[in-house]
């Protein structure tokens, strides 16, 4: 009651106060963060390359003349220590590759070249690359498939060159004892690349994980060279050219990797990496 004997009327406001500036405050510092973390990322990539590219020069000039240094007369024991630095250099070879190419897909625009080439006298080429690899593990390194020379496809030749060299290179690597089979074949109208090994094969839980950056299996291949790179690269680069890679394979019974190539596109593009 109020002194006049009249009701009291009580008057309630309801506000909500927002701090807009911390807001905004939080949304800037997010982004800086991010900004940070993508030039901490370019300046790895940078770093990678740039050191990739260092050590092949003084790499190659090593392998060189140890290949120079194994033509000449040697006594055994000399011939087998200049055979062992040859070994080992191409095996970091290897892995500055893997590193090179790795750093190419990860910042940078892979460019697709279109143009007609023979699916047939890629697997050849690969195959007399190769071959040597193969016998100096004591493998047997086969070509065969019903694809023939004149059987000319609209796509990416040198790119195609180096998912098969990776396929072929890593079945060498991981057989210790048997053969791999090189075939190219045409399915359905698609030129397809197929390459088996008796190697130790892989578990069917962990085919998945070869193809993931810097993953190497554990059963029977952790002692093998490189950085788990090779698959990873090749895997990407088929689905870049519209093509795809299948690994069929169980532990004992060896491994066989297709490589198709559904190429379409008539004209050079350039296609970002994922």
């Amino acid at each position: 009651m109020n002194h006049q004997g009249g009701i009291s009327e009580h008057i309630h406001t309801v506000g909500i106060i927002r701090d807009i500036g911390f807001h905004e405050k939080q949304r800037q510092l997010l982004v800086r963060e991010r900004e940070m973390a993508q030039e901490q990322s370019r300046l790895k990539t940078v770093f990678l390359a740039n050191a990739s590219h260092e050590l092949r020069t003084p790499m190659n000039g090593i392998l060189g003349f140890t290949q120079l240094l194994l033509e000449e007369p040697l006594a055994d024991t000399p011939k087998e220590y200049a055979s062992i630095i040859e070994q080992s250099c191409e095996s970091l070879l290897v892995i500055l590759n893997d590193l090179l190419h790795f750093t190419s897909m990860e910042n940078e625009t892979v460019v697709l070249v279109k143009e007609s080439f023979s699916p047939r006298k890629v697997v050849q080429g690969v195959y007399h690359l190769m071959r040597p690899l193969a016998e100096g593990k004591g493998l047997v390194l086969h070509l065969g498939g019903d694809l023939d020379e004149s059987f000319h496809y609209l796509g990416d030749p040198h790119r195609s060159r180096q998912v098969v060299t990776n396929l072929v290179a890593n079945a060498i690597k991981y057989t210790e004892h048997g053969e791999v089979w090189m075939e190219a074949l045409l399915l359905d109208g698609v030129p397809t690349v197929s390459v088996r090994d008796t190697g130790p094969g892989i578990a069917e839980k962990d085919v998945d994980e070869i193809f993931q950056r810097f993953r190497q299996t554990r059963e029977g291949r952790a002692k093998a060279d490189g950085v788990g790179l090779g698959l990873s690269i090749s895997r990407e680069l088929a689905l870049l050219m519209g093509g795809e890679i299948q690994c069929h394979s169980s532990p004992g019974e060896g491994s066989v990797f297709t490589f198709r190539l559904p190429l379409e596109s008539t004209e050079a593009v350039a296609v970002q990496a994922p």
